[in-house]
């Protein structure tokens, strides 16, 4: 899976509400701050999944193809999610491809969910990165609110503070918010 947004548009915000409602069977691996060297990205995802790391690559992907078949004979998943993906470089970005191919056919265990900037688009457009993007099965770009989106945004963050009275902004101030903010979410928090 492939999510885009601009900045402030809510990535981060989906990824906690996704991690908050996982099931007890699913092993998660979120990274965050992609800017590593291919044996620290391996080094972190061998921490994150409980795995031995010794700094051998090979090991580690007999270690990882073991945790899959393990977990598909528990009815278990992992899901790998890397955030601001936009600045992975292209061979972290094939890195993850080939880890991809290390699940058996039928088996659908392991989810990876690559999340950045629109930029990320035209990172993965790289000729080295055709297989990447031939097993993406899902695109998704969160678009800034329209105007009744941004109102509708606004009295749900006023009812979730708790606000007893929801008029607290008259339409013309909502107007402008959603003009200033470009329907940017963060934006709409900081001027509100």
């Amino acid at each position: 899976l492939v999510l885009t947004a601009d900045v402030g548009s809510g990535k981060t915000t989906l990824l906690q509400a996704l991690v908050t409602s996982l099931d007890q069977d699913v092993h998660l691996c979120l990274l965050n701050n992609p800017i590593l060297h291919r044996d620290e990205f391996f080094s972190y995802i061998a921490k994150k999944l409980a795995l031995e790391w010794d700094g051998n690559k090979a090991m580690f992907l007999i270690a990882f193809d073991r945790f899959l078949k393990q977990c598909y004979q528990k009815g278990e998943r992992v899901l790998l999610i890397f955030d601001e993906a936009h600045v992975l470089p292209v061979d972290l970005l094939e890195e993850i491809r080939l880890l991809s191919n290390l699940e058996e056919k039928g088996q659908d265990v392991l989810s990876i969910f690559l999340v950045g900037q629109p930029e990320l688009n035209e990172r993965m457009s790289d000729d080295r990165l055709l297989p990447l993007r031939q097993r993406i099965g899902i695109r998704f770009h969160l678009k800034r609110f329209s105007l009744e989106e941004t109102r509708q945004y606004i009295l749900f963050r006023l009812r979730h503070a708790g606000a007893r009275h929801l008029n607290i902004f008259a339409e013309d101030a909502i107007a402008t918010i959603h003009k200033v903010s470009q329907g940017t979410p963060r934006l709409i928090n900081i001027i509100c």
